[in-house]
């Protein structure tokens, strides 16, 4: 009997699934499978201020780094805080005790509220810079901002649909990230994130644990939850950050394989996903 083209690759296929191999793979979610929305971030932060106020005299995001040192001035970094980077630049500490969990929205605003009170260097900025804040530690509005990376989303849905010959799923994800558990918890329930959600085997947020990458006790965290030793089981994990890239490096698990996205792009990390018989 003849096998027609199409069913020639639906058998290809199918043994191409029977052979893969199962992993535990672990995405970041910001950078990864999200991201800022600058458009819908400005909007929130003109309603917050008022167009009169920044139209023609400000543009949010060329002051940028102006706030983040701002927001470094009202506390100085802690020797046991890990140096997590924004674009580059590490982290104040007022914003890892954000991701940490150890420090409430509420709080938050309170103290930069009372900050921009008693700055007179950043006197020019106090619109815009209230603005921001109230907008960055209000979950509410903070999740308005963020928007799906399309590619990374379509790769975690493709590594979830590989299945055996059973049927059955032959990998397990996990989301582990630096994010407050405020908007986390916002973000879950929506569009496409809760499918995302739900197709976790295990998710670990900073927030949660009180814990950051790079430390690699949050890496640990997750390990042990979730009963996976990276030493014996492939593992996979998927960042945008360099020096988390290097922390999970340096644990020096035999079978991690650690994969950095630079720009949202996913071609390299496919093509070696693939040579690991991943997808």
């Amino acid at each position: 009997m003849k096998l027609s083209m199409r069913g020639f690759k639906l058998v290809i296929g199918l043994i191409a699934v029977i052979d893969l191999s199962a992993a535990h793979i672990i995405f970041d979610f910001d950078g990864v499978l999200a991201e800022s929305n600058r458009r819908a971030v400005l909007w929130e932060v003109l309603r917050a201020a008022g167009p009169t106020h920044l139209l023609g005299a400000y543009n949010p995001f060329s002051v940028e780094s102006t706030f983040l040192k701002f927001l470094s001035s009202i506390e100085k970094r802690h020797q046991d805080t890990p140096l997590a980077f924004y674009n580059n630049k590490p982290l104040p500490q007022i914003m890892c005790d954000w991701m940490c969990g150890t420090k409430s929205t509420q709080e938050i605003r309170h103290i930069i509220e009372k900050a921009l009170i008693e700055s007179s260097k950043y006197s020019s900025h106090k619109t815009l810079f209230k603005a921001l804040s109230t907008v960055l530690f209000t979950p509410m509005l903070f999740v308005r901002g963020i928007a799906p990376i399309k590619d990374g989303i379509k790769l975690f849905k493709k590594c979830a649909s590989m299945l055996d010959e059973e049927g059955k799923r032959v990998h397990k994800l996990y989301i582990l990230s630096n994010w407050d558990p405020e908007s986390f918890r916002l973000l879950a329930q929506l569009e496409p994130f809760e499918e995302i959600i739900s197709l976790c085997t295990g998710i670990i947020i900073s927030g949660d644990v009180h814990l950051m990458k790079p430390d690699i006790r949050i890496f640990e965290c997750l390990f042990n939850k979730y009963e996976i030793n990276p030493h014996k089981e492939l593992t996979i994990f998927i960042d945008d950050q360099r020096i988390n890239i290097a922390a999970a490096r340096e644990m020096n698990k035999r079978q991690l394989h650690a994969f950095l996205c630079e720009n949202a792009k996913f071609k390299s990390i496919k093509k070696e996903m693939k040579k690991l018989g991943v997808i």
